[in-house]
């Protein structure tokens, strides 16, 4: 984990090219990473109709493990503040059947899951709308190797 101090530029979200990312749909904790800013964070997540879903205070440390939500297809605002600077990103939560057709492949291979979420980690970190997503299943599967590997990518 790294601590964020005084000096540095706002807090930006990691993993994304723009504001905009696609996430899987579904129950889960996200994983969220960022750069910048001055500690103490406030993190929420925010679905299209304005419902907060999950909201944070006092966060010292990037990255941070959200509480489990459950993510319905549809579009959430993924907040990011410290005080004076605010950050923003869009998610579109998708059920697996809106991948593409090269991710629903991988996933219907005849392989260990950890195997193939990996594949599919890999493949979704290609592709600059679905960043967002290849962290989190490599998190997700204790595949602390991919989720640094994808970081330094950034």
């Amino acid at each position: 984990m790294r601590s964020i101090g005084k000096g540095d530029l706002d807090p930006v979200i990691t993993g994304t090219v723009n504001r905009e990312s696609m996430l899987l749909a579904g129950k889960r904790r996200l994983y969220v990473a960022w750069n910048g800013g001055i500690a103490p964070f406030e993190l929420r997540l925010v679905s299209a109709s304005g419902q907060v879903l999950v909201e944070l205070f006092d966060i010292h440390q990037s990255p941070i493990r959200m509480p489990e939500v459950s993510l319905q297809p549809g579009v959430y605002s993924l907040q990011i503040s410290d005080g004076g600077a605010k950050n923003e990103l869009t998610l579109s939560a998708v059920p697996e059947e809106h991948l593409p057709d090269k991710a629903r492949d991988i996933l219907a291979v005849d392989i260990p899951e950890d195997i193939r979420r990996s594949y599919l980690a890999l493949f979704l970190s290609t592709e600059h709308a679905r960043r967002f997503e290849a962290p989190q299943l490599a998190y997700e599967h204790d595949l602390w190797q991919l989720v640094d590997r994808l970081e330094n990518e950034r």
